[in-house]
C-alpha cells in the first residue's frame, strides 16, 4: 500500500559534487521536519490490515491484543460452540451454555483450538474450570474425536484408622491399616494361633457320584465340573488352573450311614495336574461310587 507522503526534495548524487551538499541539506531538514510530522498523521490501517476485532481471523492481519485469547488482562473470547469446525486457532473459555460436546462431567473451563491447515483437521485441549482436568480430541475429516483424559485425578486416600478402630474387631470404620494389624485381624478371623504360616485351600468340592455319568455337586470352590469317568472314579476339573502338581490333596467318601456295608475302603487322590484331580473310592476291595464325596487342594 502507497503511503502518501509530500515535499520529497531531490537526493543528493555523488556524481553531482556541486549539488550534492546543498541537496544532502534539503533531505535531512525534510526529513526532520515535514516527513516525521506526515508519519505521526499517518492512520495505521493505510500501513496495513489490522484485525477489527479479538474473533477476526481475516489472513494477513496484524493480531491485536487479546485477539485468540492472548496476552488478555480481561476474561477470554467465550467460545458459543466447541463442535464448530470454523473456529480459528484460539484460547478461549466456555461453560455450560456451550453448544457442542463437552468432555464429561467438566461443565466448563479453557479450551485451546489448533488448527491442522483446513476446517476439516483440529485438535483441542481443555483445562477444566477447577484445574484438575486435562483433556484431548481431535477432529479428522470433519468429525471430531471422542474426548480422552490425559490423567485422571488419583482417588482420594481413605482416612487413617485411630488405634481404637484399628484394634476394634467389631468396627466398620473403612480406613488405612497397618500391614501388621491386617495380618493379626487375618489370623485371628481363622483362629490361627502361634507363629506358623497359613496356607488357604485352593480347591474343594462335595459331590454325589453315584449315579454314572451324572456327578451332582453339592457345593464347591474354585471348582467347575466333576466327571465320572468310571465305577469309583471321577475328575475333579479346577476352575482356575494350579501353579503347578506341587499341590497336596485329601479326599474322603461315605454312602451316608456307619452301617452300610463296605465302606472299609478309600477314597485316593491321583494324577495330579494343574486342570485338573482324579479320585478312586475304593470299598470291600472293589471300586465304588460314594453318594458323598469331599475333595480338598492346598498350595
Amino acid at each position: 500500500m502507497t503511503i502518501p507522503i509530500t515535499g520529497q526534495p531531490e537526493v543528493p548524487d555523488l556524481s553531482d559534487p556541486a549539488t550534492f551538499n546543498t541537496r544532502a541539506l534539503n533531505l535531512f531538514t525534510w526529513i526532520t521536519g515535514s516527513m516525521l510530522d506526515q508519519f505521526n498523521n499517518v492512520n495505521p490501517a493505510d500501513w496495513f490490515g489490522v484485525q477489527s476485532g479479538p474473533t477476526d481471523a481475516t489472513p494477513g492481519r496484524v493480531m491485536l491484543t487479546g485477539a485468540g485469547g492472548l496476552m488478555e488482562s480481561g476474561a477470554s473470547p467465550f467460545l458459543t460452540d466447541l463442535n464448530a469446525t470454523n473456529t480459528p486457532g484460539s484460547l478461549a473459555r466456555f461453560g455450560r451454555s456451550t453448544a457442542g460436546t463437552q468432555p464429561p462431567g467438566v461443565g466448563g473451563g479453557t479450551v485451546l483450538t489448533m488448527r491442522g491447515g483446513s476446517t476439516n483437521y483440529l485438535s483441542q485441549m481443555v483445562v477444566s474450570i477447577d484445574g484438575q482436568q486435562l483433556w484431548f480430541r481431535a477432529c479428522q475429516d470433519g468429525v471430531w474425536k471422542a474426548w480422552r483424559q490425559a490423567a485422571p485425578p488419583a482417588p482420594p486416600a481413605p482416612p487413617e484408622l485411630t488405634q481404637a478402630q484399628a484394634v476394634d474387631g467389631a468396627s466398620t470404620v473403612f480406613g488405612q491399616v497397618s500391614g501388621e494389624r491386617l495380618r493379626q485381624a487375618v489370623r485371628s478371623d481363622l483362629n490361627a494361633v502361634g507363629v506358623a504360616p497359613i496356607y488357604a485351600c485352593r480347591a474343594w468340592v462335595n459331590f454325589d457320584g453315584t449315579d454314572f455319568g451324572t456327578v451332582a455337586i453339592r457345593a464347591s470352590g474354585n471348582v467347575s465340573s466333576v466327571t465320572d469317568i468310571a465305577v469309583g472314579t471321577y475328575r475333579v476339573n479346577f476352575a482356575a488352573r494350579m501353579l503347578d502338581n506341587g499341590y497336596a490333596a485329601t479326599a474322603n467318601w461315605t454312602n451316608g450311614s456307619l452301617s452300610l456295608p463296605e465302606q472299609d475302603g478309600q477314597a485316593i487322590p491321583f494324577d495330579y495336574d494343574i486342570e485338573s484331580l482324579r479320585i478312586s473310592i475304593v470299598g470291600g476291595g472293589t471300586s465304588r461310587d460314594g453318594s458323598i464325596v469331599s475333595v480338598a487342594v492346598f498350595r
